[in-house]
């Protein structure tokens, strides 16, 4: 089981796309994946038409941190989500805004919640990858993610703001990496919602290649009644990188 965490700082960069496309694409190829929605936006949580499921992260976190205020455990969260029976999702909700409070008060757990869930239930997952989708910033639940990852993806427009938001991400992963003593990887930064054809943008991919990271894809953007599919198929190359990657 690999776990990666898609994150960026700034918001709007298609992580949720990113982890949904690639989940998709994994899951054509035969491989099981769980999708845990990490941002209280639950963005992913509705890509997967979840909304209002039971139990979510948010419990299965108290647990970890409040063992008497829920027995919620990541294997009841996981739901199938319809659109393919290869994926499973942890659905989010606003509530994980309290959870994160009350992690950043817990002595013990405060970054660590979510690794010793997936450490604890991983075998009992039956899954071949997890994919966690994280919220806009490097706060608490962020670093629970990049805790719990074996590797990261950083999705980014080639946009000055997206661009920033790399940088200081890959500041937070190599901060991750002295506490773990090496864990974990950037697998790489993929380019998102493209367009070069105007000059920002060329510029945009040019500071991204530059950046000591690799960049392993690039996603156009596409408008019009067929984008959702062109966007998946733009995915695929990707999807194939990101798996040779760990082997």
């Amino acid at each position: 089981m690999t776990i990666y965490a898609v994150a960026n700082q700034k918001g709007g960069s298609a992580k949720t796309t990113t982890a949904w496309m690639l989940a998709r694409q994994w899951a054509a190829h035969g491989r099981t994946v769980l999708l845990i929605d990490l941002d209280p936006q639950a963005h992913l949580t509705t890509a997967c038409t979840l909304p209002g499921a039971t139990p979510t992260i948010s419990d299965v976190l108290t647990r970890i941190v409040s063992p008497k205020e829920s027995s919620a455990t990541l294997v009841a969260a996981a739901r199938p989500v319809q659109a393919d029976d290869h994926i499973r999702c942890v659905p989010s909700s606003l509530d994980l805004e309290n959870v994160a409070l009350n992690l950043q008060q817990s002595f013990l757990h405060t970054i660590t919640a979510l690794h010793s869930a997936l450490s604890t239930e991983g075998p009992d997952l039956g899954v071949d990858h997890v994919l966690i989708d994280c919220p806009p910033s490097a706060g608490v639940l962020t670093l629970n993610a990049l805790i719990a990852a074996d590797a990261v993806i950083i999705p980014s427009a080639p946009e000055p703001w997206d661009i920033d938001g790399v940088r200081k991400m890959i500041g937070v992963v190599e901060q991750v990496q002295e506490r773990r003593n090496g864990l974990p990887l950037i697998t790489g930064i993929i380019a998102t919602k493209t367009d070069d054809r105007t000059v920002q943008h060329q510029q945009g991919l040019q500071a991204l290649h530059a950046l000591p990271v690799p960049v392993i894809g690039q996603i156009d953007r596409r408008n019009g009644i067929d984008a959702e599919n062109q966007i998946l198929g733009s995915y695929a190359p990707v999807a194939r990188t990101i798996l040779e990657a760990s082997r």
